[in-house]
């Protein structure tokens, strides 16, 4: 009698276990949506209404922040279709931040030496053209800043904020125009 006792014991114990198990593994679910409670530039997340720190309260930013990131996105977007439209190139990944555009392009094999530099400078042209804010532009055709480019852009539709990729976009900035600071 004692040993069904134990037994007893024992599985009860060893149920009681088991679902305090499976009620701390919930699934994580759908992936929230970021843009209630970050913005499409910074990395850091906002809570709704943040404070100061004398625990005041501060104007919420957070849409303001997202339609500026909305709006980089569409002018970015528009010069690469603007760029495009540049005869010898095939595509184009635009990033701009602040009053500078980075322009990746994949141009046509054919184009080399002079013919390269003569049309990095009509794209230069045409950004400018395009968006009229843009004061400084850098163009790359190295297949590796394309892509890096097109990856920063990507990450930015997705709702990851600017600043996530800043260093990688002055990193650049300073590979293709040595002389930007």
């Amino acid at each position: 009698m004692k040993k069904q006792i134990k037994n007893i014991n024992f599985l009860i114990s060893a149920l009681f276990i088991l679902l305090l198990s499976f009620g701390g593994c919930q699934s994580m679910g759908t992936k929230k949506n970021p843009a209630n409670n970050t913005t499409k530039s910074p990395t850091e997340v906002s809570p709704k209404t943040p404070t100061s720190p004398e625990g005041k309260n501060v104007p919420d930013s957070n849409n303001a922040n997202n339609n500026a990131n909305d709006d980089l996105t569409k002018r970015a977007d528009n010069i690469a279709k603007a760029v495009t439209s540049v005869k010898g190139i095939s595509k184009a990944n635009v990033v701009i931040s602040e009053k500078r555009a980075l322009v990746g392009v994949n141009m046509d094999k054919k184009i080399e030496g002079s013919a390269t530099d003569k049309l990095k400078s009509d794209v230069e042209k045409v950004v400018k053209d395009t968006d009229k804010e843009i004061e400084t532009v850098a163009v790359s055709a190295d297949v590796d800043t394309f892509e890096r480019l097109g990856k920063i852009g990507e990450g930015i539709r997705e709702g990851r904020p600017l600043s996530e990729f800043g260093k990688e976009i002055e990193e650049t900035f300073r590979r293709i125009l040595p002389q930007t600071k």
